[in-house]
């Protein structure tokens, strides 16, 4: 006879066992107290506006300090130290100015002598060890612990990466003197079809863009390894460029400068269209890799070059509000949030700096800031072998992996990698058919100019649509694939929105009818209702993004009581109305008695976010869950230990069975695509009431006779709008009442500039001259090897927006259309209230930042 007791056993046993539908031993947690919040602050926001995947990894990636290992500090403390202490001596100028200037240019304007000091520098750094393990090692670990909750989400993002990038450029400098710190402008790269193909990632550049570095100046370059570990093996670097995420783009970059406040750019109270911190994740995702983890991505050396031109849009939104609206960038620290870590006086645990100390103009007494490069018509050469001149915006775009570098125009002496600016002509129309020649012969192609898409160019973006992730592998600091266990997921999706027409059409009484294709749900009532009915507005998606058919859903894990991410993709059938795939995701082995606790999040290829729904263990129903999931290895067990066991375990081939089985009892959660306009973890809210905003000064009035650049710069045309001063890129004019200050057109704003050497800006030519303002004052003589060119009789002429006229070289000098003296007409060298803080011969053609006191 059997006991009760073994008998209840033995019933339990095979319900596990041969019951379908049983609850698998998979516990579903509520969304974590932090997550939560930081998804609140976005309940509000339809994403037809913003790009779900850049909110959703804005609130996800922090998580990973949760696991972090704390690192022993106390041996780097004596270098960083001294670092900090020269920061705080430049600031107070206890350093010499001029030894210790910067001037940050953009990458690709590099002369190849600072191009491969930079590298040098930067290689220096890692074979530095002076520091365990290296110098560059050392910094880049200092991006990871508690530092991530100061360093991201909230304002202390801005001056905690402000003085991180400025210890990283001092380091450079003591590997090479004189190396600083380039930015990449990445919203160039997005200018292009495919991004990913840009020339920045080729082997001359920052190496390739796909797996381990294999090529270029870093080739080779791993992470430091786990002390802790007997495998002291170090993980390469990797990226996965273009597989997901967006760079910087030129409206997204307009957007934030067009704010008044620093609260209006940057957590908690800023909308995510104009949020610095928002936008700069889409370039984290885009290289992807180690630099989609943020305890991970300094090690790749694109980390510092894009923080650098973080911190140039952060520079050019300071100036703004100093110059155009009176407001003190340093002291307009937003306050009125209770976010931890990040009060104005909060210490930065990396240096004796706190959160507002950050936002100091001291910080940017060694450092200029050189314009992201421009071009016209009538210079179409972007002054680099790697970018070529867009002539319809003024734009510089990088050349492609397919290109050879283009040849610079020669000139005297070396590149300048500055160019002067010059204003775009005015987009010409195409000129009208002529009908006595209908086949006019095409012109030579300018190689500066982007040739035109083929018509077969969609068949080569589907061909490049389907990215391969290659995963790190690595969980607490160990990469090794066989702590991973796989877990087998559903992806189910509805057609996309964007996706209207399929060019498959039905056959209705002999005639074909376009208005939809035999896939649209719109065809068909039931389908219109149910699935058409439940979207709302249509979300929006990466700028480069396309639905051609092929569709791409990125699923991935990451650890919560480990460290480490798991990243892989499902492919699935756009023309259908509703389509399911599978996807196998790992995550960490739980072990004997081990628990795995894992966030599960997936979006398409387009960046819009994907539900997570979990089986009830009741009803077996899949319901909306927070995708927080426990694993342990009690049985039935939810996981496999391998891929191959995964894919056995769903399809299950024993038997005599020609076709495998679905198992479809292997499946505890499902990822549902159904391109929602909100975040699918909060209810969705109405937007809040607008907040007053305490402003120290209005808003200037702009008119249509003068454009105030900033107290010193007026100009003599009027601003484009009340919200973005000009229109296009590179345009530039001269300053009021100066001979040598100018402003040119950078992101829809205008930036003071000044020609170097004191010399004269030419209204018409649009660029600085070769003549010194000291010999076009009234009274002054030519000096021998002068550049000025004479006529016969020995007179000058010279052109600053209107006509010319000869004068003397004594008296006479044509400004602004009209000949001025010293008797009559404007002068432009008395004492002028837009000269009080910059003399008419100032010597810089770069834009000068930090305006505090010297």
């Amino acid at each position: 006879m059997v006991h009760a007791d073994s008998l209840t056993s033995l019933v339990m046993i095979c319900m596990a066992f041969c019951l379908p539908g049983v609850a698998p031993d998979v516990k579903f947690s509520d969304l974590l107290p932090e997550l939560a919040t930081c998804y609140q602050r976005f309940a509000h926001v339809t994403l037809d506006r913003v790009v779900g995947r850049f909110l959703s990894w804005h609130c996800e990636a922090p998580l990973g300090m949760r696991n972090i290992r704390h690192r022993a500090k106390h041996p780097l403390h004596n270098y960083f130290n001294g670092l900090v202490q020269r920061m705080h001596d430049a600031g107070r100028g206890r350093v010499k100015r001029q030894a210790r200037r910067c001037v940050r240019k953009e990458y690709r304007m590099l002369t190849t002598q600072e191009r491969t000091d930079y590298h040098r520098a930067v290689n220096g750094l890692k074979r530095n060890t002076i520091v365990q393990p290296n110098v560059y090692d050392a910094l880049a670990a200092l991006h990871s612990e508690m530092q991530i909750l100061k360093a991201h989400g909230g304002p202390c993002f801005l001056g905690w990466h402000r003085i991180y990038i400025l210890m990283y450029e001092m380091a450079l400098g003591d590997e090479v003197p004189g190396v600083c710190l380039p930015y990449w402008d990445s919203s160039l790269d997005n200018e292009l079809e495919d991004p990913s193909q840009s020339y920045m990632f080729s082997p001359e550049l920052m190496g390739n863009g796909n797996g381990p570095i294999t090529t270029g100046p870093f080739a080779g370059w791993r992470r430091p390894p786990n002390t802790d570990s007997p495998n002291n093996r170090q993980p390469p670097v990797i990226r996965n460029v273009g597989a997901d995420g967006q760079l910087y783009s030129r409206q997204s970059i307009e957007m934030i400068l067009s704010r008044n406040d620093h609260s209006e750019i940057i957590a908690p109270n800023s909308d995510p269209d104009y949020d610095i911190e928002v936008q700069h994740g889409g370039v984290h995702l885009f290289i992807g890799g180690d630099m989609e983890a943020l305890e991970t991505s300094p090690f790749d050396p694109i980390f510092f070059m894009h923080h650098a031109f973080v911190d140039y849009i952060w520079e050019l939104f300071r100036v703004k509000l100093r110059d155009q609206l009176n407001i003190d960038p340093s002291t307009n620290y937003p306050m009125d949030h209770n976010i931890q870590f990040h009060g104005r006086d909060e210490v930065i645990d990396i240096a004796n700096f706190t959160c507002g100390d950050g936002y100091s103009d001291r910080l940017m007494e060694t450092v200029e800031y050189e314009s992201s490069p421009s071009c016209s018509a009538r210079r179409p050469s972007c002054n680099s072998p790697y970018l070529r001149c867009r002539l319809d915006e003024g734009r510089c775009i990088p050349i492609t992996l397919q290109d050879t570098p283009l040849p610079v125009p020669p000139g005297p002496g070396p590149v300048n990698p500055n160019p002067d600016p010059v204003i775009p002509d005015p987009v010409v129309p195409p000129p009208r058919p002529d009908p006595f020649n209908p086949n006019p012969v095409d012109p030579q192609p300018n190689p500066n100019v982007p040739p035109k898409a083929s018509d077969c160019s969609h068949i080569e973006r589907e061909r490049h649509n389907v990215k391969p992730c290659q995963n790190t592998f690595c969980l607490n600091g160990i990469c090794d694939i066989d702590q991973w266990v796989y877990v087998p997921v559903k992806v189910v999706t509805t057609r996309p929105p964007g996706l209207h027409k399929y060019k498959s059409f039905p056959v209705i009484n002999g005639d074909i009818s376009t208005a939809n294709d035999i896939y649209h749900p719109s065809a068909y009532s039931k389908t219109k209702r149910i699935i058409e009915g439940k979207l709302g507005k249509t979300p929006k998606g990466y700028t480069n993004c396309h639905d051609d058919g092929i569709g791409q859903i990125f699923v991935q894990s990451q650890g919560l009581n480990y460290e480490g991410i798991y990243k892989e993709s499902a492919i699935i059938d756009q023309r259908l109305a509703t389509t399911m795939s599978i996807a196998y995701i790992a995550v960490k082995d739980p072990g004997q008695r081990g628990i795995t606790r894992a966030l599960f999040r997936a979006a398409d290829s387009c960046g819009r976010v994907c539900h997570t729904s979990c089986r009830n263990p009741r009803t077996g129903a899949f319901e909306p869950c927070s995708g927080v999931i426990e694993l342990d290895s009690q049985y039935p067990r939810m996981y496999s230990k391998n891929y191959g066991d995964a894919t056995l375990d769903v399809w299950d081939y024993g038997g005599e069975q020609r076709c495998p089985a679905f198992n479809n009892d292997k499946f505890f959660l499902t990822f549902y695509c159904d391109y929602k306009d909100h975040l699918p973890w909060v209810d969705k809210m109405a937007a809040p009431a607008a907040k007053p905003k305490i402003m120290p000064r209005p808003a200037p009035v702009f008119n249509n006779r003068e454009c105030r650049i900033s107290k010193t710069c007026v100009l003599d045309v009027s601003c484009f709008s009340a919200t973005r001063m000009c229109r296009f890129t590179g345009e530039t004019h001269r300053c009021r009442g100066t001979c040598s200050g100018y402003a040119v057109c950078n992101y829809g704003r205008y930036k003071e500039s000044h020609c170097s050497g004191g010399r004269a800006f030419s209204e018409k030519m649009h660029r600085c001259t070769g003549m010194a303002c000291d010999e076009l004052r009234p009274g002054s003589r030519v000096r021998p090897g002068s550049s000025r060119r004479t006529g016969s009789s020995g007179s000058i002429s010279i052109k600053f927006g209107g006509s010319s006229r000869p004068s003397s070289t004594s008296s006479r000098t044509s400004f602004g259309g009209s000949s001025s003296s010293r008797s009559s007409g404007w002068n432009p060298f008395r004492p002028s209230p837009f000269r009080s803080r910059y003399p008419w011969n100032f010597g810089s053609s770069v834009f000068r930042t930090g305006f505090g006191k010297r």
